[in-house]
């Protein structure tokens, strides 16, 4: 549940101390997503060789952009409403702090692995991380709607429209070593996810 704090300086010292937790835990995740990005664009653009890009990566790159973004947004907004927003303070929020940390740090993992396989031969190492982070992300905002986050409820719904869509990849191509397919398939499911994301989430993403 999240309360107000009433004035006084043991809450001004309490909030002070919750922010900078926040803030240690935001710039945290924010570098392990930045290399994920950087290696991303890495993998789409050569160092050296005959190629200089590598336009079959297109795809899950651009699936993979698609889906990064929205993570890192909602993901800064979330920590914003429920941890430094002014005169806002979650009860017993060190565990809680503790475990958004742990599952933001895992699910930047995810993203790091996702930004390793772009190739289209490695398009099930990119589903596979992909599908795990679907599961780490899920598990997370249950454990958010149970603590009282309601408005992250959303999320659940399109990760599971999202999980859909790469099952039905995974069983057309799932005697494919090397396929275009599944990286268009993952780019369309999740383009359209997050175009619903930001409609139906719009206040929660720009309102206060």
């Amino acid at each position: 549940m999240i309360r107000r704090q009433p004035g006084g300086v043991v809450e001004e010292l309490a909030a002070a101390n919750l922010k900078h937790a926040a803030s240690f835990l935001q710039g945290a995740y924010t570098i392990v997503l930045a290399l994920a990005l950087s290696e991303a664009f890495k993998q789409f653009v050569a160092d050296s060789g005959e190629r200089n890009i590598f336009w079959d990566r297109t795809a899950s790159l651009i699936g993979f952009l698609v889906q990064i973004f929205p993570f890192f947004h909602g993901m800064s907004r979330y920590l914003f409403k429920t941890y430094l927003m002014p005169g806002v303070s979650p009860d017993d929020w060190p565990g809680y702090l503790m475990f958004d940390g742990i599952a933001f740090m895992m699910m930047s993992g995810c993203f790091f692995v996702m930004s390793r396989s772009l190739s289209t031969d490695r398009w099930m190492r990119f589903y596979g991380s992909a599908g795990l982070l679907l599961v780490f992300d899920s598990i997370w905002i249950g454990v958010g709607l149970w603590r009282g986050v309601k408005q992250i409820e959303m999320w659940l719904y399109l990760n599971g429209v999202l999980a859909v869509g790469m099952l039905i990849a995974l069983f057309i191509w799932r005697k494919s070593e090397k396929s275009l397919g599944p990286p268009i398939m993952y780019a369309v499911f999740n383009g359209a996810t997050t175009v619903a994301s930001y409609y139906f989430m719009r206040n929660f993403y720009f309102s206060t």
